[in-house]
């Protein structure tokens, strides 16, 4: 079992047997505010800036114009995901990193493409992209129609 699905099973563990896990999910969200962006795409910390703020702004015009501010707009929901492996070389060196990927959907709930925004070291970078390539989701809708979504979702290395 790699060091990610570790956290998770200790996670899930840990909140069924009662356990502390507060240093774990205390640098798993310490690790996720480092990638967290602004509505622009920028990113919050120094030297993790992946995408342009310009190529951010292109890929959010994926979702229909108007679309979620449209009552009848729902947006995709994940159907199926599993957690990536912890890169090797990342690992071996006791490293841990957060990446924040931003998703486009299809009308059909397919992945078309997916593409980092931040990342805290590229040694992240194919693992958590891989990761999104394989999600499934259930398409956003408008008024009950399946429509194109964009979403942007964080992947925590944490050992």
């Amino acid at each position: 079992m790699d060091g990610f699905r570790v956290l998770f099973c200790l996670g899930l563990a840990s909140a069924l047997a009662g356990c502390a896990t507060t240093s774990r999910t205390a640098k798993s969200q310490e690790l996720s505010r480092s990638v967290a962006i602004d509505h622009e795409g920028r990113c919050a910390a120094p030297g993790t800036q992946r995408m342009s703020v310009a190529e951010f702004a292109e890929a959010m015009k994926w979702r229909p114009v108007g679309a979620s501010s449209d009552p009848a707009w729902r947006p995709a929901t994940v159907q199926i995901q599993e957690p990536p492996d912890y890169p090797r070389g990342a690992m071996e060196r006791g490293m841990q990193g957060a990446v924040r990927v931003l998703v486009l959907i299809s009308e059909t709930g397919e992945v078309t493409d997916a593409k980092v925004v931040c990342a805290t070291h590229d040694i992240f970078v194919k693992g958590a992209i891989e990761q999104f390539r394989g999600y499934r989701y259930t398409p956003a809708t408008v008024g009950g129609k399946p429509t194109r979504d964009v979403a942007t979702s964080d992947v925590t290395y944490v050992l």
